[in-house]
């Protein structure tokens, strides 16, 4: 039955064992976060199968969870190459089997997307529906059992109707009334470690406008019979069977104006049931019957435990969309800030590089005076090195623009031979000077793609000048452009020191390299591949990689294809 709950279940989850944190069972769902095949749970570990950007995090958390007696929680950022998300990941230890290895559980939710968010709501209110026909089977009265079902299913559709704190806490209490209390106390935990109080009464006019007063007057007091610091997790139970004193207790905070409107609803039978998550209690509910309302029952009891379980899920789910929301927000305002700061930065550097090569050149015409060769040489140098430093500071306001969504994209024919032949030309005389073999092969005259033929001449000059740059002399780099399907294509290849595997994907993300090192001669700082690639996409196309260490690598550009290609067209 677990198993078939897991394999249907909407949640990401998976099962370890061992110290080294082998795989021996991962649901769908696992899987389509990330990427895994059908054997993922075959005995691999789990640091081989999961994407490299979140390894170390999820391993550290793993081996936290090994040694600890109860669940261990995270929040972490991972970013696959098409969207950035925050996730929670949650692992605890699971009663060793019969052949003795220590097993953990492990669960993914994800915190950013509000269409997961929802769709986990709909996974609650399902769960909460088989749970109140699983109880109606075993009532013993049918009739009750069916109007009990139908309630409990009343209460899962309209608490996963929100994803509102408040309105949550509202809805629990107000699906209470009047079938269990006159009224009721609602008290939750904050984030910050306050303590909420909401009363509702119903459904007289008259009862609400007094249950609005109580709730102004009377707040949470650690000396409050209902007060959260003395609960703990467990089953509902009846408090007192009545009286302001039974309820209010001895609390310094209930003056003689809130016994006064606690005697004008009338307290009654009580009982108290906790909203209570991973065994953490968020908050309770205290259900209030007339003085002359009947005493509660051990039917009575358990819809209230159904209740609070119902709402406790939905308030736990309400706060971690409300967690996300807030994160985005944060992570929004940083990337804002990041980015104003890079733009404000490489404007201001570019300043005084312009004028570092303005001098050199009025020093080299003579201005200063007479100008030896090995000046000349100097020069020549301080000129390529003060060029390689503006092209990095392009480098960065480009990324700064595209990532901030202001870059603009025209939409245009453009021919891939043309751009090519151009291209070519410009890195003909470093392929020469490294002697190297540079040659266009195979292309098709009458290619033709569709986006922005500047950004598109910008891309291939980066996959061909970092082909030539990681190629050894003597060695050869070939262009190749063919139209396939819907997509024109250009493939660059190269015989250099080729990519690893684990870092094919990463050398596409931002400042990320294969060799990341700010002192060898015109390196980089990571940002051309992932330029790139976000050009590509933002035309509707792709940069992609194939490699093979120490043998070379393939860089493809794919655009779409036109759809009436240069001289095709009537």
């Amino acid at each position: 039955m677990l198993r078939r709950l897991m394999e249907s279940s909407p949640l990401a989850f998976a099962v370890t064992s061992g110290n080294d944190h082998r795989m021996e069972y991962a649901n769908p769902a696992f899987c389509r976060e990330f990427d895994l095949g059908p054997d993922a749970g075959d005995g691999q570990l789990i640091s081989d199968v999961i994407p490299f950007a979140l390894r170390a995090e999820l391993v550290a958390l793993l081996d936290q969870a090994f040694k600890s007696e109860s669940i261990v929680e995270t929040v972490f950022r991972y970013s696959p190459p098409s969207l950035g998300v925050h996730l929670s990941c949650s692992a605890w230890r699971v009663q060793a089997e019969r052949d003795g290895r220590q097993r953990l559980a492990i669960e993914i939710r994800n915190l950013i997307e509000v269409e997961v968010a929802r769709l986990q709501q709909r996974a609650i209110t399902e769960r909460m529906v088989l749970s109140a026909l699983r109880e109606q089977e075993l009532a013993s009265n049918a009739e009750a059992a069916r109007q009990r079902a139908g309630f409990l299913s009343d209460v899962s559709r309209r608490l996963g109707e929100s994803l509102d704190e408040a309105t949550t806490l509202r809805t629990t209490i107000d699906l209470a009334l009047p079938r269990l209390a006159a009224w009721c106390v609602a008290d939750t935990i904050d984030i910050d470690g306050a303590v909420r109080r909401v009363i509702t009464a119903g459904p007289g006019q008259s009862e609400r406008e007094l249950a609005r007063e109580l709730e102004m007057c009377w707040t949470p007091s650690d000396q409050d019979p209902i007060a959260l610091s003395g609960l703990a997790p467990g089953a509902p139970a009846i408090l007192a069977q009545g009286g302001v004193d039974a309820l209010a207790g001895d609390s310094g905070n209930v003056n003689q104006e809130c016994r006064r409107l606690i005697e004008a609803l009338g307290a009654g039978a009580m009982l108290t049931a906790t909203l209570t998550v991973q065994n953490a209690v968020m908050g309770a509910v205290t259900f209030v019957r007339h003085v002359d309302g009947e005493a509660y029952t051990e039917a009575d009891l358990q819809l209230a435990g159904a209740i609070a379980e119902r709402s406790a899920m939905a308030l736990s789910s309400a706060r971690l969309y409300g967690d996300a929301q807030r994160f985005r927000a944060e992570a929004e305002t940083a990337n804002r800030a990041k980015m104003d700061f890079l733009r404000a930065m490489s404007h201001e550097l570019r300043t005084p590089l312009n004028a570092i090569g303005g001098y050199v050149d009025l020093i080299d015409m003579g201005i200063r005076g007479p100008v030896t060769s090995e000046q000349r040489l100097d020069f020549t140098r301080i000129r390529s090195n003060q060029q390689h430093l503006v092209g990095l500071i392009g480098q960065v306001l480009d990324f700064a623009k595209i990532d901030s969504g202001r870059l603009e994209y025209l939409s245009e024919e453009v021919a891939i031979t043309a751009v090519l032949a151009g291209a070519a030309s410009m890195l003909q005389p470093l392929a020469d000077k490294r002697r190297i073999a540079f040659t266009v092969d195979d292309c098709e005259a009458d290619v033709v793609g569709l986006g922005d033929t500047e950004k598109v001449m910008q891309i291939l000059l980066n996959l061909i000048g970092n082909a030539i740059k990681f190629t050894s002399t003597g060695g050869s780099v070939s262009i190749e452009c063919a139209a396939t399907g819907n997509l024109a294509s250009v493939r660059v290849r190269d015989t250099g020191i080729g990519i690893p595997e684990a870092s094919r994907e990463g050398i596409f993300e931002p400042f990320g390299q294969v060799s990341p090192s700010l002192t060898k001669p015109n390196s980089g700082i990571g940002l051309g591949l992932s330029i790139s690639r976000q050009l590509a996409r933002g035309m509707g196309g792709d940069v992609t990689v194939e490699s093979i260490l120490g043998e070379g690598s393939c860089f493809t550009l794919t655009l779409p294809l036109a759809q009436a290609p240069t001289g095709l067209s009537e």
